[in-house]
């Protein structure tokens, strides 16, 4: 059996019956014994859920999570299947999705394999760190260097697989941050520090129904939460250094030099701490360490 989590914070019921009924009508015709849990985070719920539930197209959940990484956390802590896939509330999956994913987890070993996401022409199999900013998407890339699974540092978690095994091993997300952004950073390079890897299959991908000018705008980039998550991810993996560098990037690219939030810098390092002991354990506790140790291990970075 596999798990599905649907994760959604906003009532679309468009978007909600989209990606239901697309991953139903492939799981039904690959012949894959699953369940489908639907995490669904208010105040304000879709009255659709109530029919999903009803007719039992999937188990629903009503939560006040904060954040995507909490709702996923929610799921996968409660499924029953050994592989749990992820599906944002705004994606479709082609046929053969479920399928080919299960395959080149099993070809691979993988303990977490993203799909690339593709919205209109445009298809991304993941993206180069910003390793000089604020560890996030120097660059999407378009082209896999790989017509078979490779392995890679970081990607959208729109739709993604995990052994839930290995979630448990590595602690899973880090419920420290609030809202959106960062989660994707945090787990993925948690689980290289953890000896598990993390790939990227060109087999296949999913349909995402954001753009990127209307889900990145510059407003999302001067939000506290969504600052003060990636100055956390910088303290967990780089200490004070790494938070200085993000902060300074985060001024000069995204706030046309204003000093927003000049006091989150002491405040990151402080919360973040007892995770920054976890990774500086691994021996690797700084990023030109850990940028180090992805490359000697052939991760696309």
């Amino acid at each position: 059996m596999i798990s599905i989590i649907i994760p959604s914070r906003e009532p679309d019921e468009a978007l909600i019956w989209a990606t239901l009924t697309s991953a139903v009508s492939d799981l039904r015709a690959s012949d894959i014994e699953y369940e489908i849990l639907l995490v669904l985070c208010g105040p304000k719920f879709p009255d659709i859920a109530k029919h999903i539930a009803r007719h039992g197209l999937a188990k629903v959940a009503y939560t006040n999570a904060d954040s995507p990484q909490v709702a996923r956390h929610i799921g996968i802590s409660t499924a029953k299947g050994d592989t749990v896939f992820c599906l944002d509330a705004h994606v479709v999956v082609p046929p053969g999705f479920f399928r080919r994913v299960l395959e080149d987890m099993q070809a691979t070993g993988a303990d977490l394999m993203h799909t690339p996401y593709k919205f209109l022409q445009a298809v991304s199999y993941g993206y180069r760190v910003a390793w000089g900013a604020y560890l996030w998407s120097a660059e999407a890339l378009r082209q896999p260097p790989s017509a078979s699974p490779f392995k890679i540092a970081v990607a959208g978690h729109g739709a993604f697989a995990v052994r839930k095994e290995s979630y448990k091993r590595a602690g899973g997300y880090w419920l420290g941050l609030r809202g959106f952004g960062g989660e994707e950073v945090q787990l993925d390079f948690k689980f290289w520090l953890s000896g598990m890897t993390c790939w990227m299959t060109p087999r296949t991908y999913h349909w995402h129904f954001v753009a990127n000018p209307q889900r990145h705008t510059e407003e999302l980039y001067k939000e506290r939460n969504f600052v003060r998550n990636f100055l956390l991810v910088a303290a967990i993996y780089g200490g004070a250094e790494q938070v200085e560098k993000s902060y300074a990037a985060m001024r000069g690219r995204c706030w046309g030099w204003q000093d927003l939030y000049p006091e989150l810098k002491e405040e990151v390092l402080h919360d973040a701490e007892e995770e920054r002991g976890r990774v500086a354990a691994t021996g690797i506790d700084s990023i030109p360490a850990l940028r180090e140790f992805l490359n000697a291990e052939g991760v696309a970075n």
